[in-house]
């Protein structure tokens, strides 16, 4: 993902309040190549982090635009 393309604060723009990792997280599950996508968390709290991204609303195709190298 190029961050460059991404809002100041690491966000998509257009109000949307997910973290990068959160961001990450919906860019790869939208891939159709990826049929799974392992993730990596040291405490309880990072994994409920990254299981909220499963929460919020799908990212439109022109944000995924915006995410896409």
């Amino acid at each position: 993902m190029r961050a460059r393309r991404l809002g100041a604060d690491g966000q998509v723009p257009r109000g949307h309040s997910e973290s990068l990792a959160q961001l990450a997280l919906q860019w790869v599950l939208r891939q159709p190549q990826v049929t799974s996508a392992l993730i990596g968390a040291s405490s309880v709290r990072q994994l409920d982090h990254n299981f909220k991204a499963l929460e919020f609303p799908p990212l439109t195709e022109e944000e995924l635009a915006l995410m896409t190298p």
